[in-house]
């Protein structure tokens, strides 16, 4: 599954620019469109074609990021066959490379606030929760092969689906919040989580 999303050129290198200043440390109130501009290696007044303000830069950057992060998770789950397999890929995918980017917790943490930036990110959010809608269909198309290889027990569809998204919205916690349990690490919390859906799912 990919989202299909194509970015005019410029407006992919200044998402792209925003996100590697943001996981360089720049503080996300603080960063100027001059910044965001130079990394791009673009002109200001290029980047003011595409964007109307320094927030909708940052809040489609953040958006654009979620699309390649949620795409390179749908190519891993392609290439495994097994229920079980593609289930371990996505939690590893989830301990590994959502660990390293902070963008999900960025959405949130902007998401929760009143000001410019936080108004803008909310109007995005409308794209976000698009690709997410497509994460419930992957889910979804997950479980039914789980069904097919006879890995899922007695349970009918919605329960299985919230089992399943309740133990990954839990691991998602855990990532963007170590100091919830301090002395496990992103892997072994993939991995309690891998051991906790397969329980829910055979009943």
């Amino acid at each position: 599954m990919k989202t299909g999303q194509v970015y005019p050129p410029k407006a992919e290198a200044v998402y792209k620019a925003v996100i590697e200043l943001l996981n360089q440390g720049y503080d996300v109130y603080q960063l100027k469109v001059s910044e965001i501009t130079g990394k791009a290696g673009i002109g200001k007044g290029t980047a003011y074609e595409y964007f109307e303000s320094k927030e909708k830069m940052i809040a489609g950057a953040l958006v654009y990021d979620t699309n390649h992060l949620l795409e390179s998770l749908y190519r891993l789950e392609e290439k495994e066959q097994e229920f079980e397999s593609k289930l371990h890929v996505i939690l590893q995918w989830f301990g590994q490379d959502l660990k390293e980017s902070h963008t999900f917790a960025r959405i949130v943490t902007i998401g929760n606030g009143n000001d410019a930036l936080s108004l803008t990110l909310k109007e995005e959010m409308l794209q976000i929760a698009h690709c997410f809608q497509d994460f419930i269909t992957f889910i979804d198309a997950l479980l039914s092969v789980g069904q097919e290889q006879g890995k899922i027990g007695e349970m009918d569809g919605k329960s299985a689906r919230m089992a399943m998204i309740s133990q990954i919205s839990g691991l998602i916690l855990c990532l963007m919040h170590p100091e919830i349990y301090p002395d496990m690490s992103a892997m072994e919390a993939a991995e309690i989580t891998y051991r906790n859906i397969l329980r829910l799912l055979k009943g």
